[in-house]
């Protein structure tokens, strides 16, 4: 199972994706680094978590967005 991340921005910038549980504990890190303008994707493959609510929060420093999504193994 994996989930499907996709984001536009619109400038260069250092963008960080890291996953949080329901209590908002960090588990890890998607992706830590410099991003162009414009469309990305990524895909998230947890591995040794249970099924359950997490969120994955997208930021730039300045910016950020929470997703919540739900993994079902």
């Amino acid at each position: 199972p994996s989930c499907n991340i996709s984001f536009k921005i619109s400038s260069s910038s250092n963008i960080i994706l890291n996953v949080y549980n329901l209590n908002g504990q960090y588990l890890s890190s998607i992706f830590s680094g410099l991003l162009q303008e414009g469309q990305h994707h990524f895909v998230w493959k947890p591995f040794k978590l249970s099924s359950g609510t997490y969120f994955i929060k997208i930021t730039d420093g300045k910016n950020s967005e929470t997703l919540k999504t739900l993994y079902l193994k």
